[in-house]
């Protein structure tokens, strides 16, 4: 009895080590392997700020928020390529981009609109008629990657891998407020720019359950110089006076935080199928809508302002062909 308990351990045991390993899958050793993918990204909700009430039912009509919920996936692009001399070491450079997102929301009630300062100010922003919101954001950025893989990719049943490169991201914005008092109309317009550059450090984690299939999962941890602008502009009675106008610019540390799950399908052993879910998280960007100065004094919303967060998810499916 116990000679038939030993043996049966032994034999899960060897089951089990075979298990490290993957299905047998000869790929070569390649050099060079080019990748397409076409991503759908959708930008995610800001920070919370209040733009229009309606004093006739005494409460927020218009917020950042519903502009922002108006946005789309957008098509973009992942154009890259990957150097691998041997199967410990990769070098990985690829484009992401470029994403433009455009929403617009407007609210209308006759004599009761009022942009939301601090107390009454600036002639056509209060007892005004119709209030519209515009906001545009553009991002896209680069990213170069040496990956050292602890086992080799595709081969073992799990691969581990990870990575320390270089990213630069561009995030432009613009936000418009347009307010209509009889035949008025006025606007108040910030825009930003972002330029980000810095280092990333990140790991990936893959599983080959079969010879054909891959799957697996990528964290990347980004920190920035932030180089940084901001224009903003006031105007009032029909756009015939300027209220305020802004011009500054500054450096500032941002952080990124990238997700992704992946699935790869190998049609043999130079072309592949790929397919990913992504999540992209950035912190202290300067973004337009947080240019915003409430109050009443003539230098409310001069400083740049960089406590902002956004983020940004969505998929993207692509090939890659080694040689």
């Amino acid at each position: 009895m116990r000679r038939a308990f030993y043996r049966t351990i032994f034999t899960l045991s060897l089951c089990a080590f075979s298990l490290l390993e993957a299905y047998p899958y000869n790929v070569p050793v390649f050099q060079w392997e080019p990748f397409a993918d076409a991503v759908f990204l959708r930008r995610g909700k800001g920070a919370y700020h209040i733009l229009v009430n309606d004093v006739a039912i005494g409460d927020t009509v218009l917020e950042v928020d519903n502009v922002t919920h108006t946005f789309n996936y957008e098509l973009g692009y992942r154009l890259g390529v990957r150097f691998q001399s041997n199967r410990k070491l990769t070098f990985e450079a690829f484009y992401f981009g470029p994403f433009l997102w455009e929403g617009e929301k407007s609210v209308t009630d006759t004599g009761n609109l009022y942009f939301a300062f601090n107390t009454p100010f600036a002639n056509d922003f209060m007892q005004a008629d119709r209030a519209r919101a515009k906001y545009h954001s553009k991002l896209e950025g680069a990213e170069m990657n040496f990956w050292v893989h602890m086992t080799p990719r595709r081969l073992n049943y799990f691969s581990f891998s990870w990575c320390l490169g270089a990213r630069g991201l561009l995030l432009n914005e613009e936000f418009k407020v347009n307010f209509r008092k009889g035949g008025n109309r006025s606007d108040y317009k910030t825009s930003t720019r972002n330029q980000m550059i810095g280092l990333q450090g990140g790991a990936t984690l893959e599983w080959n359950p079969v010879r054909r299939l891959t799957w697996g999962a990528t964290v990347k941890f980004a920190a920035f110089g932030n180089q940084a602008k901001q224009k903003s502009f006031l105007f009032d009675n029909n756009n015939t006076v300027t209220l305020r106008h802004f011009d500054q610019a500054g450096l500032h540390p941002a952080y990124l935080g990238d997700f992704l799950a992946f699935v790869q399908y190998h049609m043999g052993s130079r072309f592949h199928l790929e397919g990913a879910l992504q999540y992209i998280y950035i912190d202290n960007a300067a973004l337009a809508p947080k240019q915003i100065g409430y109050g009443t004094g003539s230098k409310s919303g001069d400083r740049l302002s960089f406590q902002s967060e956004t983020n940004y998810y969505g998929f993207w499916v692509g090939a890659s062909l080694e040689f």
